[in-house]
């Protein structure tokens, strides 16, 4: 549902607020050329898609030489007419256009609004604008590939073509209710039926399987540093970050509250967890950062235990998906403790660097297991709000088959059918929530 505003001239500065060579402007909205009049020669045809060598006017005074291009609707980024100025990209240049621009009657963009006005009219949906973001905000190759799926179309042809095949069973369970007298002809449509909610549900599946890999590579692996006080944790953070981000000392408890960093290791972005030591403690500060290490132990995809080869303590056992076992200090281990450290786990020295390598080598080798299935998978699940939306639709899909083979009420079948496919049409852009949208294109820069 398009508004008022959505058709309002807006500018946005695509090339950031920083002094650059060249700054590129982008205005877009309805019949904006008479509105530019006052700072563009007039001209008596714009040839789309061309540039135009203008001269910029600032109160009759040359303000500066651009380039211009015109796109003229629906032939745009944003399916709106649509120009671009580029400029040179100097603060006063830049600043005193946007002002210039404004006293035309042409505002400010907010972040994402021009992708939202090319969602809104129809370029792309809104599974491509989300990915359009993840592309601006990738860092490493993953991140990148991620993205490149939500782009390419194949992930809504999927969930267009499992919509449809349930709208089609709906058509078959309306029928059995207008016609009910007509036995035979239910027996195959009850059959029709449920084979699509079967299948369907069976493609949900293998959707929502692909989310912790799609997670990972577009957000990177989570990885708590977990271990009893002084085993290292905050050490091994700031070696990995290579610069002192965590406190470090020899009181224990110096860490009471997690602390998260992102650390990029060969093209891959891990999220590095700094927890609070694990150790029975009266302190109530303390024991609320314990808390919350086991939150973060819960909520992560590898816990890298640590702990100093020095520590006489049994070993923690913990509840977690994976577990990677590290021995820190070993530069102060003897021959034995060596040995022992050894058969238990990768052994690393904070103090002296010893076994870092192994051990990021060791990261790269998890992290590429995660992400293995993402090259050979067209449609991989990388966003939460699809990934939530595919659980509703495939448990509306669950009740549906639940009451087919328990009661085959028709009306009851038809209702959940109804929720599943309402679902799938949401993910691909069937939103009219007004704060969803904003929600989703607020992520964005404001050039785009």
């Amino acid at each position: 549902m398009t508004h008022a505003r959505d058709r309002e001239p807006i500018f946005a500065v695509a090339t950031g607020n920083s002094t650059t060579a060249v700054a590129i402007i982008r205005i877009s909205g309805e019949n904006i050329l008479p509105l530019l009049a006052k700072i563009i020669p007039k001209r008596d045809q714009w040839q789309a898609r061309h540039a135009y060598l203008l001269k910029l006017t600032d109160n009759d005074s040359h303000l500066d030489t651009c380039l211009a291009l015109f796109f003229p609707a629906p032939h745009s980024y944003s399916g709106q007419e649509m120009l671009e100025i580029h400029c040179h990209g100097g603060n006063y240049i830049r600043h005193r256009l946007c002002e210039l621009l404004q006293a035309c009657g042409i505002r400010a963009a907010e972040a994402g609004e021009l992708t939202k006005r090319a969602f809104l009219n129809g370029k792309i949906d809104l599974i491509h604008a989300e990915g359009i973001a993840q592309l601006i905000n990738a860092d490493t190759e993953t991140q990148w590939r991620a993205a490149q799926q939500l782009t390419s179309g194949s992930l809504p042809q999927q969930l267009n073509t499992l919509r449809n095949e349930l709208i089609k069973a709906l058509s078959l369970l309306n029928a059995a209710i207008d016609f009910p007298d007509e036995r035979e002809t239910q027996v195959l449509q009850t059959k029709a039926v449920e084979t699509a909610i079967i299948t369907a549900s069976d493609q949900i599946k293998c959707m929502l399987t692909s989310y912790q890999q799609g997670r990972i590579a577009a957000h990177g692996l989570r990885i708590a540093l977990v271990g009893r006080p002084n085993a290292g944790k905050s050490s091994l953070l700031n070696l990995l970050l290579q610069q002192p981000r965590a406190i470090v000392s020899t009181i224990a408890g110096t860490t009471r509250d997690y602390l998260e960093e992102n650390f990029l290791l060969d093209g891959r972005l891990f999220k590095l967890v700094d927890t609070a030591g694990l150790h029975d403690t009266d302190d109530h500060i303390e024991q609320h950062g314990i808390k919350n290490t086991n939150a973060v132990i819960t909520n992560c995809d590898l816990v890298c235990l640590l702990k100093a080869v020095d520590d006489p303590s049994p070993a923690l056992e913990l509840e977690a998906t994976q577990v990677l076992r590290l021995t820190n200090k070993i530069d102060l281990a003897t021959s034995t403790q060596r040995q022992r450290a050894q058969r238990q786990g990768l052994i690393i020295s904070c103090q002296t660097g010893e076994g870092i390598e192994q051990f990021q080598r060791h990261l790269i080798k998890i992290f590429d297991h995660h992400i293995a299935p993402l090259k050979s998978q067209n449609s991989t699940i990388s966003c939460e709000r699809h990934y939530l939306a595919l659980q509703r639709s495939i448990s509306a899909l669950q009740l549906a088959l639940q009451e087919l083979r328990q009661h085959n009420r028709a009306e009851c079948i038809a209702f959940e059918l109804q929720v599943a496919v309402r679902e799938l049409a949401d993910i691909v852009g069937n939103v009219s929530n007004d704060e969803v949208l904003a929600e989703i294109f607020g992520k964005f820069c404001l050039g785009k």
